[in-house]
């Protein structure tokens, strides 16, 4: 994800990068997100096969509710024909000030 704050009523690319520490290829590599309520988009990526010491990013596009700020917490399920490991990220959302003119 780029450095840029995240607010209400915005689009947003959430980059999303697999590490294969194992031993071995891993195979049907997928990522799939649990979005919280008040985010949309994509959820699901497919990266194939990841070679041992490899990486690989998923890229998904989401978008914020208008009603949107705080904290919230994004599960990252990482599968392959190996098994399934869970991550969570925070994403923060920034309220919208309201515009003040003297």
């Amino acid at each position: 994800m780029s450095s840029t704050k995240i607010h209400p009523d915005t689009n947003l690319t959430l980059k999303v990068g697999v590490e294969n520490v194992g031993k071995d290829t891993a195979k049907n590599v997928r990522v799939e997100l649990k979005l919280p309520k008040g985010f949309s988009g994509e959820s699901k990526a497919y990266l194939g096969e990841i070679e041992r010491s490899e990486e690989k990013f998923a890229e998904f596009e989401l978008e914020v509710a208008k009603n949107v700020s705080g904290s919230y917490e994004v599960e990252v399920d990482m599968l392959s024909d190996e098994g399934m490991w869970i991550e969570n990220l925070t994403l923060f959302v920034f309220p919208l000030k309201p515009i003040h003119i003297e």
